[in-house]
């Protein structure tokens, strides 16, 4: 399981849902969780908890796998008879508040030269641990990554013999009014483990739309203001900032763009690339480069991320699974390099070899131009400094092409550049941007784009559900479209509307609602392919799309679900049983419907027949149409 969540995190596959908790609850659960293990070794435990433990939004399950891995290690490493002490604080204001847990143990301790190793993956400080204690060696590792996907961080403190103190940070915000937290009655120890876990009640209605984040890290204040308008204009929170106020303020806003300002010394662009790329909260965000001036400004598209050429094998292919449009390691995933060094294209072959990924080599920029158009691949490998054509020359080139623009790239170059050839990597984005004239109808377009390869930053999520929310749908929806008429695939959607609904939150309250709306997603969950995307439409109906699905197939998983709604036991106060039905409507693109606005009004004509037709019940092709 830490292996796959690594995958997941590496792949940018893992989502953070934060929800209102309270982190002593999920604490007092992890310890009694291992209380046998703690009871088996005769081990001492205590609790330090804050005075006030009010609700912090937070993953909560995140949380409760960061200390069960550091709490399972201090067991593991920790003799019989000794002493374990868990606990946390929260520091600062209700909206910049700082979460800080640590658990320490009177364990062997750790060699001063392994307080870093151990968070590699499979280490456990001395080779011969290993054998002795067993493991995999991946706790520390997903520990470090889930809290760094958070904005957080981890330390130790430890000498051999002297016991290990491991301390953790998480940016977090406080709940301002604290929420109704249900807690299972005494007795009630044989209900399903998901009850038992329901912590906070979410709003009754699906979640006010959070606007997207960019963040706008430019020293031209007047450019800045004006992007920053036009972002808000179009639907998006435009942040202006600074560099040395861009990393406090992605870790606090999450953004999924960052747009940097050309500054008037052009030696400064690598500067300030680099320095966003060292930075753990800014890292992995996609940077836009803005040129121009106020009236008028101009975006240069494309850059995805930047990479050293001294990358290690695993790194290089852990960033192309996270930048592949497609899924993450798919086979038959295509890249393209384009650099002019043989040693390079030779190295990135030898990384490759064996992945599962058809691999494209070009020597100069001209012929990566004509292999991306004809090849379409999924990710572009590019280098910037090539003779002829320069690497900001082949991302313009490409992005006036109407397929080829939706590939990403990669920007790799040398690590150590000498000022002349900073100065010309600077020369040549002033002139891509001059000559670009990327505006305001390009740069959305693309944003539009980014927001699906990072929909949790994008704010496309139901938070309370932890599905998409309706601004994704109306996303993908039209991307689906456009795929299906460009490449003649299909895809089909599966719509529902939980039947009386209104009377069921009336009787029982809005709270089992919402617990009875999560039962539904785990349901679909668990009948559904990892591709297929789950959409909460309205406060109680959804929407499933289904890629490359004829409507055939789409009405047996409709049916499959009906079936499952129908029978399922939802849970309610006092142990009682709450059940629903649903009315479900099928259609396919293609048939009566090749738009987005088109198949989302069949939808709902099918939806609506068949619910007044009594509900639990589903309405395909040729059924209740008007």
């Amino acid at each position: 399981n830490s292996l796959l969540d690594l995958s997941k995190i590496e792949a940018g596959m893992l989502e953070i849902h934060q929800e209102p908790a309270i982190p002593g609850t999920i604490l007092k659960f992890m310890v009694n969780h291992l209380r046998p293990l703690l009871d088996s070794k005769k081990l001492e435990v205590s609790l330090v908890l804050p005075e006030e433990d009010r609700p912090a939004y937070l993953d909560a399950g995140k949380l409760q796998q960061v200390w069960v891995n550091l709490m399972g290690n201090a067991i593991k490493f920790t003799p019989e008879g000794g002493s374990i002490e868990v606990g946390f604080t929260i520091k600062g204001d209700d909206t910049h508040a700082m979460f800080e847990g640590w658990v320490r143990d009177s364990g062997i301790g750790i060699d001063p030269a392994d307080l870093e190793r151990i968070f590699q993956p499979f280490v456990q400080g001395e080779g011969g641990l290993t054998r002795e204690f067993g493991g995999t060696g991946l706790g520390l590792t997903l520990v470090r990554r889930l809290l760094e996907i958070q904005g957080g961080a981890i330390r130790v403190e430890s000498k051999p013999g002297a016991g290990s103190l491991f301390v953790f940070t998480l940016p977090v915000r406080m709940v301002a009014v604290e929420g109704e937290v249900m807690i299972p009655a005494e007795g009630q120890t044989e209900k399903p483990e998901s009850w038992a876990l329901m912590e906070v009640v979410e709003e009754d209605l699906p979640e006010l739309v959070e606007l997207p984040v960019i963040l706008i890290v430019d020293d031209n204040k007047a450019r800045a203001a004006a992007v920053s308008l036009l972002l808000r204009e179009e639907g998006y929170m435009g942040e202006m900032t600074d560099l040395s106020h861009v990393e406090l303020l992605a870790e606090e806003k999450c953004p999924f763009l960052i747009i940097v300002g050309i500054p008037d010394d052009p030696v400064d662009i690598y500067r300030q690339l680099h320095l966003l790329r060292s930075r753990k909260a800014t890292r992995h965000v996609p940077l836009v480069l803005l040129g121009g001036d106020a009236e008028s400004p101009s975006f240069s598209l494309g850059t995805v991320d930047t990479m050293d050429k001294q990358v290690s094998k695993n790194d290089l292919v852990n960033l192309i699974g996270r930048h592949g449009r497609h899924s993450p390691h798919a086979p038959g995933m295509t890249v393209l390099v384009i650099d002019d060094e043989v040693s390079v294209r030779e190295y990135i072959r030898e990384c490759l070899r064996g992945q599962g990924y058809r691999l494209l080599l070009a020597a100069n920029g001209r012929d990566g131009i004509q292999a991306a158009i004809e090849h379409d691949p999924d990710l572009i490998i590019l280098d910037l400094m090539m003779p002829g054509v320069s690497g900001f020359e082949v991302v313009e080139e490409l992005k006036r092409h109407p397929t080829a623009r939706d590939i990403p790239v990669v920007i790799f170059s040398a690590k150590d550049l000498t000022r002349e050839e900073v100065m010309r990597l600077g020369q040549e984005v002033e002139k891509v941007l001059t000559k670009g004239a990327t505006g305001r109808a390009d740069l959305l377009r693309e944003l539009r784009s980014m927001e699906l390869l990072y929909p949790v930053q994008a704010r496309l999520m139901d938070r309370a559900l932890r599905c998409y929310n309706l601004r994704y749908r109306q996303l993908r929806l039209a991307q689906e479209c456009n795929r299906a008429e460009r490449y003649g695939q299909t895809f089909s959607l599966v719509g529902w509307q939980m039947d009386a609904y209104g009377f069921y939150t009336k009787k029982h309250g809005q709270h089992w609602g919402v617990a009875a709306l999560k039962e539904i997603v785990e349901l679909v969950n668990a009948v559904t392919r990892a591709g297929d995307v789950l959409v909460r439409s309205s406060e109680a109906s959804f929407m499933l799309i289904l890629t490359g699905t004829a409507q055939s197939v789409a009405e047996r998983v409709a049916e499959k679900l009906r079936l499952r709604i129908r029978i399922h036991k939802f849970p309610l106060a006092g142990g009682e049983i709450g059940n629903f039905t649903a009315s479900f409507g099928c259609v396919q693109f293609g048939i009566g419907a090749f738009t987005p606005e088109g198949l989302v009004t069949q939808l709902n004509a099918r939806m609506a027949f068949a619910s007044k037709s009594g509900g639990d019940c589903c309405i395909g092709y040729g059924e209740g149409e008007l």
